[in-house]
């Protein structure tokens, strides 16, 4: 695994963008001279969400290498993301061809040559779907903080993984279900928050609400900042998600409720992600945030349709000649679940086709474009 991840960042090292590719490196190449040439007040103020930003940036920095953040940000990205199915084929919940099957998908899906040119947002997100994983599903709740924490400084973006895992844990299913449903509304309750923050003089609320307006479909200055094709990618991805739960819950549906409080994590993700549509960018980054917090669901799929079992793997009930009813109903459910397989495999080729040759177009090479 070791061996993979290391592979992955050095050749994010050596990735550069096709002429006229604008990527967040570029910008922070620019922040990069700024901090060298003493500019420290203006970088702090600009990262002032997000604080360990200007941190990781003055890595670059102090290496005077700008391209140094792309192998630091695959490091953490896939550390982060692969160490999920690894964990789960180790505590034998899934079986080896489906940890590999996993492993395979999950890079595929990253869109992590996008990500390496972003910089923050790639890192940020998988160490808070990993920081996630590891208080729902293992119980590591001091260091689940932490890694929490460092992604909600390095990208405030994630502060929506904390706000699902903290309502994943409620212990009442009405409140719980409530807090899904007013997750719906994601896009206008936050609007209202932010601009009722920004009305009281609060620097932070008013550096929101700036984003907001131009990030809302009724904000003051918006804008997609994305193709029509792009914002389509999204809700493919939201699609994929929700094929995913359902696969998931067909599967396992006669096995005990091993896995119930991170489903209820990945569906507060879904809620958020369905509130966002009235958005631009943080749509398309919410679709991301959810295909992340999918990768467990996936391993445990993948293990019976691999011909596998393992310790939750469900066994239909037997049926009788007597039921002929019944048997009908099983069947049109199978029926479905392959069809939803296959749609699912369509879907997932779509926008990995898109992600790695309409959008991110780039080529290796040891001559660096970025020079700080």
């Amino acid at each position: 695994m070791a061996v993979i991840v290391l592979a992955l960042s050095f050749l994010s090292y050596y990735l550069q963008p096709v002429a006229g590719f604008y990527s967040d490196l570029q910008r922070i190449t620019n922040e990069v001279r700024m901090i060298q040439e003493g500019q420290y007040n203006v970088i702090a103020h600009r990262y002032a969400l997000n604080p360990l930003s200007a941190a990781y940036i003055a890595i670059g920095a102090l290496l005077n290498n700008v391209n140094a953040l792309k192998f630091t940000s695959a490091l953490i990205m896939f550390w982060s993301l692969l160490y999920i199915p690894y964990d789960e084929w180790k505590s034998n919940h899934i079986s080896r061809q489906s940890f590999i099957a996993t492993v395979l998908l999950t890079i595929t899906i990253s869109n992590f040559a996008n990500y390496v040119f972003g910089v923050r947002q790639g890192p940020a997100c998988a160490l808070a779907i990993v920081g996630a994983y590891v208080f729902i599903s293992k119980n590591k709740k001091n260091l689940s903080i932490i890694i929490l924490t460092i992604s909600v400084l390095l990208h405030f973006s994630t502060i929506i993984i904390v706000f699902a895992v903290i309502a994943s844990r409620l212990k009442s299913n009405k409140f719980y279900i409530t807090v899904c449903s007013i997750s719906l509304f994601y896009t206008v309750i936050s609007y209202i928050f932010v601009k009722a923050l920004a009305s009281t003089g609060n620097s932070l609320g008013a550096s929101l609400l700036g984003k907001m307006n131009g990030y809302y479909v009724f904000g003051t200055h918006f804008t997609l900042y994305a193709s029509t094709l792009s914002q389509t990618i999204a809700y493919l991805r939201l699609l994929v998600c929700v094929m995913i739960l359902a696969l998931y819950l067909y599967l396992y549906r006669g096995a005990p409720k091993f896995h119930s409080a991170y489903l209820r994590f990945f569906i507060i993700v879904l809620a958020i992600l369905v509130g966002s549509i009235p958005t631009g960018t943080p749509f398309r980054r919410f679709s991301m945030f959810a295909l992340y917090a999918s990768i467990p669901l996936i391993g445990y799929i993948l293990t019976p349709l691999l011909g596998q079992r393992n310790t939750y793997t469900y066994v239909a009930p037997a049926m009788t000649s007597r039921q002929p009813i019944r048997e009908k109903t099983q069947t049109a459910s199978v029926f479905a679940h392959y069809f939803i397989l296959l749609l699912l495999i369509v879907c997932i080729g779509t926008f990995v086709f898109y992600d790695w040759h309409s959008y991110s177009y780039f080529y290796i090479s040891n001559h660096q474009i970025y020079q700080a």
